[in-house]
């Protein structure tokens, strides 16, 4: 929905006074830098657009220390791709990535402020702050109504504003070195917590929004 603000009329009177979530990202200097020179590219920028972004650059840094740490970049043929009687896909002349699962551990180990906000991954393979907002369509446009963050859940404050205060309480959770067997134990504890949370989405998306609401009327 994000990229599709600049969407059709049509699809804009079909989705009226929809709730949505979107990707957070936090104003920065270099986000608005960025931005300044993409306007004159394109209009149709969004958060996935500086997800993107720092994407290429994540894999950059990976391939920056997987090079300097005096690997080198090689392909060899996979045994287990056949070419099979008849087919045209000529399997056996795809070539794999040597090292692979080194360059991998190279990725979750990046750490480098972007223009959606910091790069780094816990033990679980996850952005660390993940946050969303809670997005009201609304006429023309859409209006940002709240935030979904680990830190406060459901709120009205914006959760940039909540990362310090938390920053020594989760610096544990942070991606350092092989923690395989680690990530796979918070991830099955995430997902049988997952569900309670779920039961309670809706109610507390409307919550947000009467607070949203609330907070209009006491300032006008």
């Amino acid at each position: 929905m994000d990229s599709s603000v600049h969407g059709t009329t049509d699809v804009m009177e079909l989705t009226q006074g929809v709730l949505v979530l979107r990707q957070h990202v936090a104003d920065s200097y270099i986000q608005k830098a960025l931005l300044s020179k993409w306007n004159n590219l394109t209009r149709n920028s969004s958060s996935y657009s500086m997800r993107a972004y720092d994407s290429v650059w994540l894999v950059a840094h990976a391939v920056e220390r997987f090079l300097s740490e005096g690997n080198a970049i090689s392909f060899s043929a996979d045994p287990n791709l056949q070419a099979t009687n008849g087919s045209n896909l000529q399997l056996d002349s795809l070539r794999i990535f040597n090292n692979g699962n080194k360059l991998l551990e190279n990725v979750w180990s990046v750490n480098f402020s972007g223009v959606s906000g910091p790069v780094q991954f816990t033990l679980d393979w996850n952005l660390i702050h993940p946050a969303y907002d809670i997005v009201n369509i609304g006429g023309t446009g859409l209006r940002t109504i709240g935030y979904w963050s680990n830190i406060s859940g459901l709120s009205v404050v914006a959760p940039e504003h909540l990362y310090s205060s938390a920053l020594n309480s989760s610096t544990n959770n942070l991606r350092n070195g092989n923690s395989s067997r680690r990530r796979k134990e918070l991830h099955g504890a995430q997902a049988a917590d997952m569900h309670p949370e779920l039961e309670e989405t809706g109610r507390k998306l409307c919550e947000v929004r009467n607070m949203a609401t609330e907070q209009e009327g006491t300032a006008a």
